[in-house]
């Protein structure tokens, strides 16, 4: 019972990802499993977020595929632009290209794709169904750019979010010459920032007299995608972004920064280093007086702003996700369950601790503790997505300490 979660609610799965990156774009999803994934309602769908679908009896129905449906109210113009095979327990045998094959025609008809991208959930996972095949077939049938990416169901969404914008990259991004001043802005997403600060790098990166070229992850699509060899640099502002970026340099040659631009000092270094002056190293500290908990980068930047401002020497991050070596410290931690989080935050060592709330029962010790809400882990929490954008994140910590 090592890894039994009992106070956090189980980590969102990869397929969560594979949907937020598609949602913002003009292409479609497909995923091979049993039920819909909700991401809106109660907190009983927030890990696995399948949900079954039954008939009078309890026993499950045939439905055929399952359109997915946005977050919280359906807004006009928004759509999830995903839809699920509706996998059930006879396909273990059959297999389930027929539903999947049928599920694409669906999604064509709902969204009028430019692209198609196919992944499989658990169930599909379990039935090995030969997703690239199948997206090959599409392709043929249909004449669209299609691919397979490789989700389970049983990674965390960032997994998803980093797989799916590296799939995107290797399936539209076309040779050319590359353009004076462009930039691509890989892994920024709904469920690591704030909505607003997804389209605030945008126009930040534009004020510096730049120009975007594709951001896969917010309002992206295929004919931009297909730009995204032709950026002189490409920004990588969070761990799911990172693949895409060494796919990209290893095919154009095109270098990459990794950092988020929360902080007006952190966005100062990032300025210097869009202008090729390069990022500082990450300095060798003494022993941590804080610890920070949430996704990489933006973790990183917060340590940033508490040390460069003098309220403690050092930090530690700790992340229950991707934790990349190259932008990591010597006490950063990745966190494989709960039990590893609960330890780390008893450390006495922290006097304080930034972390979403739900990991606030884990405390057993007296410290300064702030909440910077992670919509990821708490994605039905009542606590609103803190913008950390530029000076934001100044005025924050201003706020809370």
């Amino acid at each position: 019972m090592k890894n039994l979660w009992t106070v956090l609610p189980p980590l969102m799965s990869d397929n969560f990802g594979f949907i937020e990156v598609l949602k913002g774009s003009d292409g479609c999803g497909i995923i091979d499993d049993s039920g819909g994934y909700r991401l809106g309602g109660g907190r009983g769908s927030h890990g696995g977020g399948r949900e079954r679908r039954e008939g009078r009896e309890g026993k499950r129905r045939e439905e055929g595929p399952r359109r997915e449906k946005p977050e919280g109210k359906k807004k006009r113009g928004m759509e999830i632009r995903t839809v699920v095979s509706g996998a059930d327990d006879q396909d273990v045998a059959a297999g389930t290209r027929e539903k999947l094959m049928q599920a694409f025609r669906e999604a064509r008809s709902l969204y009028n794709p430019s692209f198609a991208l196919f992944s499989a959930g658990p169930c599909g996972a379990m039935i090995g169904t030969d997703l690239g095949e199948i997206a090959e077939a599409a392709g043929l049938e249909s004449g669209l750019p299609t691919a397979a990416v490789e989700l389970t169901g049983q990674k965390a969404y960032d997994v998803g979010v980093s797989k799916t914008t590296e799939v995107l990259a290797k399936l539209l991004a076309k040779d050319a010459e590359p353009a004076a001043g462009a930039v691509n802005i890989l892994g920024a997403n709904g469920l690591d920032w704030a909505a607003g600060d997804i389209g605030g790098v945008r126009s930040w990166i534009t004020g510096l007299g730049y120009q975007v070229l594709a951001q896969p992850g917010g309002t992206v699509t295929a004919a931009e995608l297909e730009t995204l060899g032709r950026a002189r640099l490409n920004l990588a502002v969070s761990v799911s972004g990172l693949a895409a970026a060494r796919y990209l340099q290893s095919r154009f040659g095109t270098p990459y920064l990794a950092a988020a631009p929360f902080g007006a000092d952190r966005c100062k270094e990032l300025q210097l280093a869009l202008e090729g002056r390069g990022l500082p190293q990450l300095p060798e500290a003494a022993q941590a007086e804080a610890l920070i908990v949430g996704e990489q980068l933006t973790a990183n930047a917060v340590r940033a702003a508490l040390e460069q401002t003098g309220v403690v020497q050092a930090a530690d991050v700790a992340t229950f996700y991707l934790l990349d070596k190259a932008c990591a410290r010597a006490g950063d931690l990745r966190l494989r369950g709960e039990e590893a989080a609960r330890e780390a935050l008893n450390r006495p060592q922290y006097r304080y601790v930034i972390a979403d709330p739900l990991l606030r029962p884990l405390l057993q010790r007296d410290c300064r503790w702030i909440d910077l809400p992670h919509k990821a882990l708490n994605l039905y929490g009542e606590a609103a997505q803190v913008s950390l954008l530029g000076q934001n994140l100044d005025n924050w910590l201003d706020g809370q300490l």
